[in-house]
């Protein structure tokens, strides 16, 4: 009878041991999967980042200096921006992440419409020779770069910061 009682314990305790081990493969599992989850947002939002600095800095270049000096570094971003909008979207893992990329996205295309539009049209229209370069600075100015541009860098950092607050919440 001590035998029997014997192999019972024994058993129960393997069966203990193999339980706690398969806890333990399942909690590195998934501590794996998030930080590689959390490494490839954090490198979209580092290349969204430098496309929208890169956008802003050639753009800047095209205006001063006209065409040529720029334009290919900013179409390269123009099309970069949307496609890690979209990446950013879907990758992300709650509900207040994907509203910030979404006011992102609002501030980006609000800064495409009131602020790089304008100035690019009227910068083709001083290379044109259909529009002087005080036109441009008047339309420049008019147009609030500081502004504009504030308000896109400021979504961007809201966004990072979000994404941030959001991996160290749902760790486990």
């Amino acid at each position: 009878m001590s035998k029997s009682l014997i192999s019972r314990e024994f058993k129960t305790t393997l069966s203990y041991i193999a339980i706690m081990i398969l806890v333990m493969i399942g909690n590195s599992y998934f501590s794996v999967r998030h930080m590689m989850a959390k490494t490839q947002l954090e490198n979209k939002i580092d290349r969204l980042t430098k496309a929208v600095d890169t956008y802003q800095k050639s753009l800047l270049s095209y205006v001063i200096a006209g065409s040529g000096h720029g334009d290919g570094e900013m179409e390269m971003a123009a099309h970069e921006i949307p496609q890690d909008i979209l990446e950013l979207k879907e990758a992300s893992t709650t509900q207040e992440t994907r509203e910030h990329v979404e006011i992102f996205a609002r501030s980006y295309d609000r800064w495409l419409k009131q602020f790089v539009q304008p100035v690019v049209a009227k910068r083709m229209q001083v290379d044109a020779g259909k529009a002087t370069l005080v036109d441009l600075q008047a339309l420049y100015v008019s147009c609030n770069p500081e502004r504009n541009n504030y308000d896109l860098d400021v979504a961007l950092h809201d966004m990072s910061n979000s994404q941030l607050l959001e991996e160290s919440r749902h760790f486990w």
